[in-house]
């Protein structure tokens, strides 16, 4: 899951995330670009990744509106 692709990237990459922010900041880029490509009807509001080390889990919050309608939602996603 996220959580251990998180884990993963700070473990095998050093150079690249010497630091949980640089690996959190990478996903929240790489979600965004996935949402572009694959849900290019959707704007993107607020994406936020909070990384919670004592629970061991990852929380994904987005705000969002879907392009020329009145739909605005939020999404909160935990991985653990």
């Amino acid at each position: 899951g996220l959580a251990d692709r998180y884990d993963y990237l700070i473990a095998n990459d050093p150079d690249k995330f010497p630091d949980r922010q640089s690996a959190i900041d990478f996903l929240e880029e790489r979600i965004q670009q996935d949402l572009d490509v694959f849900f290019p009807n959707i704007q993107i509001g607020d994406l936020e990744i909070f990384s919670q080390e004592d629970q061991n889990t990852i929380t994904v919050s987005l705000d969002y509106s879907v392009i020329n309608t009145n739909i605005n939602d939020s999404l909160e996603i935990d991985f653990s």
